[in-house]
């Protein structure tokens, strides 16, 4: 009797995707494209998001478990409610409102190039 490959009999999960946060989008109470939003992923591990941020050049404003706040050395800041996977990026109100929302999408790549690098 042949015994079964239990290396090859296994069958295969298929490989797990990589987190992806959500697109941008103008904040519901933003009116000089100061305040936008997106998601990220609520299986996150909150403490390696936080650490490669913090790493990245973000320093943690907030001691709340659920509502993690980093303001980055350029002045702009992301809130993120841990719970919901909400993140606003508010971005620094000395940079010219003509650049304010190209300056929103390069957070935004940013903050997706971290949170790959956070798994």
């Amino acid at each position: 009797m042949v015994q079964p490959n239990t290396v090859t009999d296994t069958p295969l999960l298929p490989p797990r995707e990589a987190p992806r946060i959500t697109g941008l989008s103008r904040d519901s109470g933003c009116a000089r494209s100061l305040n936008w939003r997106c998601d990220l992923p609520v299986d996150l591990d909150p403490e390696v998001v936080e650490s490669v941020l913090v790493a990245s050049g973000y320093g943690s404003r907030s001691q709340h478990p659920a509502l993690k706040v980093f303001r980055h050395c350029e002045g702009h800041e992301l809130a993120w409610v841990v719970t919901t996977g909400r993140v606003q990026i508010r971005v620094n109100s000395v940079v010219e409102p003509p650049a304010r929302e190209e300056e929103a999408h390069r957070i935004h790549r940013d903050l997706s190039d971290l949170v790959r690098r956070s798994l």
